[in-house]
């Protein structure tokens, strides 16, 4: 299951005649992992049940076009975690692919 704040997204990842040229190649990567042996559903999720998911996409965005690893998530996404653990968030297992 792949959930994603984003319809356009879905729509984009999912119509292999999409005429996205600024993001083609990200596009047909996706594309080729979803043609692999397995089942893929895209599914929608409101960006409030996506929290951890749209902290990560704001934090990419800052970054720009420098790359960033984490040795831990940082504090603000470990509070959006821990909320999801609890009950108190309403995302579950995220994948996003953007």
């Amino acid at each position: 299951m792949v959930e994603m704040d984003s319809l356009e997204c879905i729509r984009l990842v999912s119509s292999p005649d999409s005429q996205n040229l600024r993001f083609a190649n990200i596009f047909h990567q996706c594309r080729m992992l979803i043609q692999k042996a397995w089942v893929v559903q895209f599914r929608h999720v409101y960006r409030e049940g996506n929290k951890e998911a749209d902290f990560l996409a704001n934090m990419a965005v800052t970054a720009g076009s420098q790359d960033v690893i984490l040795q831990q998530p940082p504090s603000e996404l470990q509070s959006l975690l821990r909320d999801d653990l609890q009950g108190r968030g309403m995302a579950t297992g995220t994948v996003v692919c953007v």
